[in-house]
């Protein structure tokens, strides 16, 4: 009777009461009954279909929601740890940084320290070397004063000696003379003796002969003593003459080994004034020498200076490289949580909304499906997708809307499910802290849709 109802309501007033047969009228209703029940099972079997083909898609999105998130938790996990491995990375880049900069000061100080000791070893050498040339110097000025003193004193003796010649050669010339001369008056006055003493022996040979030869004997024996001095003198003279002679080629002598004493003197004059020179020279060089090596030492340690401050510097560079790229990773992986976040929470809501309004539909589609009649004007067809309205839906068709909305909303999630790359960006050294993952899973992938 509860199904006559509505056909009664759906029948035309003047029907009702027209006197119909009861027989006509249950046949009627029979007929309508069993078109009902055929649409009934058509509409069950349709629903079989359906519910096989949302079993099959809901195990299907499970499926695929379960790979979504099993990607989402590796991707999660790749980017832990490759922060991980960057931040050992960057550590032991710093590690080593700071050991080749020890290392390199370390090399710095001991090549500093070496040229300061070759430097301090060479500046005694040329102390040594200065001070020796200093003596030599000094020994040389000496030289030159002692030999000027020789030369005045050669030259006073060699004028002394010019004098002594010349007055050597004067006393003998004049002794000489005189000798012959006083030879010669000796000789003559002898002679004039003679013959006066042989003239008065004759002549008073006879009247005093006896006086006269006594007188005569004692004049002889005193020209003979006078005579023997005579000799004595000239021997004396000559004696002297010998002495002086002997005294002049002693002398000459002596001028001739001051002289080659001089050339000698001279020579070493010319040798110690060539040493001189050449030590000056040396001086000179081993000073160029000296500021050469202090100039190489000054270059070499402002070079080792200026490459240890670029070590430093491009260590400083690649530290802060690292730390950018660091601060990049941790930047993104905060990223890539906070949006992972985001879709796992605003794809719990979606699911959840769809997932209530299906149950709800279905609730609908039953209390619908238990109240509807058998009539098919309740039947809406939909003609063109340009004449859809959802007020104008079944609820079987809701339901079939929501579910192909809630298949595409999946199959869209898992499509465009975006590549993961690196892209360098600038950062503050707030984006260093690695944000915490916070939420659950969707739950609408491990319910199964009936």
């Amino acid at each position: 009777m509860a199904l006559l109802k509505p056909i009664a309501q759906q029948l035309p007033a003047a029907d009702m009461h027209q006197q119909l047969p009861v027989d006509n009228l249950f046949y009627v209703e029979n007929q309508r009954l069993k078109i009902a029940l055929a649409e009934r099972v058509e509409q069950v079997t349709q629903l079989r279909l359906e519910v096989q083909i949302l079993m099959h898609e809901t195990e299907v999105t499970t499926r695929e929601n379960f790979e979504i998130t099993e990607y989402m938790r590796k991707e999660l996990l790749h980017k832990e740890d490759m922060n991980i491995r960057t931040r050992a990375a960057l550590q032991e880049e710093q590690q080593h940084s700071a050991a080749e900069l020890a290392a390199a000061k370390q090399l710095a100080a001991a090549n500093e320290q070496q040229l300061q000791n070759d430097a301090a070893l060479r500046e005694e050498e040329l102390g040594r070397e200065i001070v020796d040339l200093k003596e030599q110097v000094a020994v040389v000025l000496e030289y030159k004063a002692k030999r000027q003193f020789v030369e005045d004193e050669f030259a006073a003796l060699r004028q002394e000696n010019e004098r002594l010649k010349a007055e050597l050669a004067s006393q003998a010339k004049d002794l000489e003379t005189k000798f012959l001369e006083k030879a010669a008056r000796l000789k003559k006055g002898h002679e004039e003796q003679v013959e006066a003493l042989k003239r008065t022996a004759e002549l008073d040979a006879e009247e005093r002969t006896d006086a006269s030869i006594r007188r005569i004997l004692t004049q002889n024996k005193n020209l003979t003593d006078e005579l023997a001095m005579h000799v004595e003198v000239t021997e004396g003279l000559s004696k002297d003459l010998h002495e002086l002679d002997a005294d002049r080629r002693r002398l000459q002598r002596d001028l001739a080994i001051k002289s080659e004493v001089e050339q000698q003197m001279a020579m070493r004059g010319a040798l110690q004034a060539r040493t001189l020179k050449e030590g000056a020279s040396h001086m000179a060089q081993l000073e160029g020498n000296l500021a050469a090596v202090l100039s190489g030492f000054k270059a070499e340690r402002g070079n080792m200076k200026a490459a240890t401050e670029q070590q430093l510097m491009e260590s400083e560079g690649e530290q802060s490289s690292l730390r950018r790229l660091l601060k990049l990773k941790n930047h993104e992986l905060a990223n890539i949580r906070k949006l992972a976040q985001e879709v796992l929470s605003h794809r719990s809501d979606v699911e959840a909304f769809l997932l209530s309004s299906i149950h709800q539909v279905q609730k609908a589609a039953q209390n619908d499906h238990a109240i509807q009649t058998a009539s098919h004007k309740d039947k809406q067809i939909v003609k063109s997708s340009s004449q859809i309205d959802i007020k104008d839906l079944s609820w079987d068709d809701r339901e079939r809307v929501l579910r192909l909305l809630f298949m595409k909303i999946n199959s869209q999630a898992r499509n465009e499910l975006p590549p993961h790359s690196l892209k360098p960006q600038q950062m503050d050294s707030s984006s260093e802290r690695i944000l915490p993952l916070h939420g659950a899973l969707s739950g609408a992938a491990r319910i199964a849709l009936v």
